[in-house]
């Protein structure tokens, strides 16, 4: 008769104090995600510079293409720079696609959405990768914190738009947005690897 197998005992759970130190780091991105417009926001602000709304796909299609393109760039970047090059560059991607939306490039705006959304993604996730200990942990609270932060921005910026417009809104993005990358760069000490 084959018995069982004894079941396996659970480790202690631990929050180390790089668990913590990444946990504090990914502020960073999730502050510059309230500022920054969404997916619909872009859309809309396209919308309202003359872009066809036949022709809104297409633009989801260049970022899409953009994202594809620099992904493995992006990586590449990673190892060769680090965390903080490959998250200022994002941010400042981010800065550039809002700085066209107002200066009514929609195609260029969405170039640079693309490249702010594989460059950061990729360097966050790279950053829990290097640095956590309990990686599913951080993991867990990095999409938790995409989430929370992104709707709770979308829901300001929508009632910014509401009461004074897309031209406003996109001032008041773009100060939010640079305030947290000068912030980041001036901030952010990077730490050894454990």
């Amino acid at each position: 008769m084959v018995q069982d197998a004894p079941p396996k005992k659970r480790g202690t759970f631990r929050f180390t104090s790089h668990d913590k130190r990444a946990a504090a780091t990914l502020l960073f991105y999730f502050a510059f995600l309230f500022f920054f417009f969404s997916d619909s926001y872009f859309a809309v602000a396209a919308k309202e510079v003359g872009v066809d709304t036949a022709d809104i796909a297409l633009l989801f299609i260049l970022s899409t293409a953009t994202q594809t393109l620099t992904s493995y760039a992006s990586g590449m970047a990673f190892d060769r720079f680090g965390y903080k090059t490959l998250l200022l560059v994002g941010f400042i991607a981010g800065i550039a696609a809002l700085a066209a939306l107002h200066l009514a490039h929609p195609y260029i705006a969405f170039i640079f959405s693309g490249l702010f959304s594989v460059f950061t993604l990729n360097a966050n996730r790279a950053y829990i990768a290097q640095k956590a200990m309990n990686k599913a942990t951080l993991y867990g609270i990095f999409y938790a914190g995409v989430a929370l932060f992104a709707s709770l921005g979308a829901l300001v910026i929508g009632w910014i738009w509401h009461h004074y417009g897309m031209e406003r809104t996109l001032w008041i993005a773009l100060a939010g947005c640079s305030i947290v990358t000068l912030v980041f760069f001036w901030g952010y000490k990077d730490a050894p690897s454990q």
